[in-house]
């Protein structure tokens, strides 16, 4: 899925600040981030070590992807509680699944993860799930568990409305409601959201070197992050700012417009809270701070679970194709109506 809204890594465990650098006892602590997403095609975890140990520099040791991840022989599993099977995950190199680690304190290669693919473990909403990391010699799993949250439905514009277009005007508010499928049943709401939109458009080099041919290009703008509410109201010139900022103007490249998708993405309350805790740059391919928060049996970390929901094809109201061939903030992009 593009749009991984949400985040890990380890960190604030243990600070790599020189002040810190010799840690005085040896002993592991793990770090797990994962969040389920029934709408996604495959799962992914990752599962790291704090490395604490005597006489030697978190720095270094951090550097060292022996010990920043478990050897081969430890396992990670998940749990439907409410069958007891359990669906084992293998263990991948996220760099080589498009998942590539920021530069920064931690190694950046390999960047293990752990994977299952959606179509072989089956998610259901409101049932529970059951993370096990099983390390060898350790006397006890590492666990957490959480619910599978709903999908949601789209009310304004209408996701049963086949003509609804999308309007942006300036100075005007541009009106986003949802609401989740079942409504109110305990564990299956969620309690976060991020609203994002992928405006598509194609586009044409005309000048003496250029093809000629129209080309698809998209961009993404988050409109709204980690809000509480099931509705959202958009300056309508956020759109044109948006646009103008992320594309060159040159009166050699033509472009039109084609459509808009609004994907609506939610968290479940675990992962309301770990956010709430600590604003931090964390994921799968993050090198940054991990808030002081956990739902883990031992160790750090966050196992929770999104959804997604999106409405996509949404045209443009010939008004706000006027705006954007006429107006003043994007008449130099060259749209055509």
């Amino acid at each position: 899925m593009k749009h991984i809204v949400l985040l890990l890594v380890l960190g604030s465990i243990l600070s790599c600040s020189n002040d810190f650098d010799v840690i005085e006892e040896t002993r592991d602590v793990p770090i797990v981030y994962g969040l389920l997403n029934q709408a996604d095609t495959a799962q992914y975890i990752r599962v790291e070590r704090a490395f604490v140990e005597a006489n030697t520099s978190a720095l270094i040791l951090a550097q060292d992807p022996e010990r920043l991840y478990y050897p081969e022989t430890a396992t990670v599993a998940i749990k439907r509680l409410s069958t007891g099977d359990v669906f084992p995950l293998t263990r991948v190199d996220g760099n080589m699944e498009g998942f590539v680690r920021e530069e920064g304190v931690f190694a950046q290669s390999p960047n293990f993860l752990y994977k299952i693919l959606t179509q072989d473990i089956p998610l259901v909403i409101g049932e529970m799930y059951e993370f096990q990391l099983n390390r060898e010699g350790a006397d006890s799993l590492v666990t957490a568990t959480t619910e599978i949250v709903e999908g949601f439905r789209l009310i304004s514009p209408s996701s049963t409305n086949s003509a609804a277009a999308l309007s942006f005007l300036q100075r005007e508010e541009t009106f986003i409601r949802w609401s989740s499928e079942i409504f109110e049943v305990n564990n299956r709401i969620a309690e976060i959201y991020d609203v994002v939109l992928d405006f598509h458009f194609r586009e044409r080099d005309m000048s003496a070197g250029g093809s000629g041919v129209f080309e698809r290009k998209e961009l993404s703008l988050t409109i709204a992050n980690n809000i509480n509410e099931t509705d959202f109201e958009l300056d309508g010139s956020v759109f044109y700012t948006f646009l103008k900022d992320n594309l060159v103007e040159n009166p050699s490249i033509d472009r039109r417009f084609d459509f808009v998708d609004i994907n609506i993405i939610g968290g479940n309350e675990s992962l309301k809270e770990f956010l709430r805790i600590g604003e931090a740059n964390v994921g799968l391919t993050s090198s940054q701070d991990f808030p002081p928060f956990t739902n883990l049996s031992e160790g750090r970390g966050l196992f929770g679970s999104i959804n997604r929901s999106s409405l996509d094809g949404l045209p443009i109201t010939g008004e706000t194709k006027d705006s954007l061939a006429n107006g003043i903030i994007t008449r130099a992009l060259n749209f055509d109506i």
